[in-house]
């Protein structure tokens, strides 16, 4: 019988472990780094994307344009009533009078921008892109102003269109008049500046309902307090009132210091007064925001 030695066993070759990646320029070149500009786009894209947000907007638009129409056509219908003169410069207020349910709404807008990725957790993503949390959260900021100060523009516009025909001959506003257009450079302004204050508002709570709650308060509720101190005699009420957001900022839109004191019943700050008050609101509140989202966990 034969007999066959065995051989030596195969050699087995182990798989080599993969060479550590070192980048390099060719591979470098395809990144995006994160910039200012490209977290502006990103928040863009998040806000036109969601359904809610052109919900929000079309009620605003809707809203101004339905109050103006009201008051243009109360105006119609009791022109010969009201004594001579008392229409001067009416025609501004008739265009801006929406802004009283346009805050309502953008004041949801501006609250649920930021409580909405709270809530959801995509706040953890954003600030993982951006790990510059004021940063990420500016840019977020400077998106819903825009919006907001583009879309209260639209609606004095339509509201100007709708009203001039309306009103009375000599009543309508001018599109010849300076003062008119800045009283809707105004509501624009005003509508932006109420977004903001929602906004840091909802950064400060981190909730939605915590954040519309508190800026509707502060806009409605306080000057509705104050109103009825002032009717009880309370003279220091209107002293204090005219500081209020609501009532600092409204002034915004006013054409005439006169008219407007003549309306309440009390003194009030000036356009440019009252808009500077109403930064400073939304400024106190954005620090205080600031301060709180870096030392706070996502």
């Amino acid at each position: 019988m034969t007999t066959y030695a065995a051989g030596p066993a195969p050699a087995t070759t182990a798989p080599a472990s993969p060479a550590p990646f070192t980048p390099t320029t060719s591979t470098l070149r395809g990144s995006e780094k994160v910039t200012f500009a490209r977290l502006v786009r990103s928040e863009w894209i998040k806000l036109i994307s969601l359904r809610s947000t052109w919900w929000t907007l079309g009620l605003t638009i809707l809203g101004m344009v339905g109050m103006s129409a009201l008051m243009a056509v109360s105006m119609a219908a009791f022109a010969e009533d009201i004594p001579a003169g008392e229409l001067d410069g009416m025609g501004a207020q008739v265009v801006t009078f929406g802004f009283f349910l346009g805050q309502i709404t953008v004041a949801v807008l501006g609250g649920l921008v930021v409580t909405g990725e709270y809530t959801t957790g995509m706040i953890r993503s954003t600030f993982t892109a951006a790990p510059n949390r004021i940063t990420a959260l500016t840019a977020k900021a400077l998106v819903v102003t825009a919006v907001v100060f583009v879309v209260g523009i639209v609606g004095g516009l339509v509201s100007w269109l709708l009203s001039t025909p309306i009103l009375p001959d000599g009543v309508a506003a001018s599109f010849s008049d300076p003062v008119a257009w800045r009283a809707l450079a105004g509501l624009g302004a005003f509508l932006a500046l109420v977004a903001l204050m929602a906004f840091a508002l909802g950064v400060i709570v981190r909730s939605s309902a915590g954040a519309i709650a508190s800026v509707l308060g502060v806009l409605l509720m306080l000057p509705l307090a104050f109103n009825i101190l002032t009717m009880m005699g309370q003279e220091w009420a209107s002293t204090v009132m005219r500081f209020l957001p609501s009532e600092a900022g409204a002034q915004l839109m006013s054409t005439s210091v006169e008219a407007a004191e003549s309306m309440v019943g009390y003194s009030v700050l000036t356009w440019w007064q009252g808009g500077l008050v109403l930064i400073g609101y939304v400024a106190v509140l954005s620090v205080v925001g600031g301060i709180l989202v870096r030392s706070r966990d996502a």
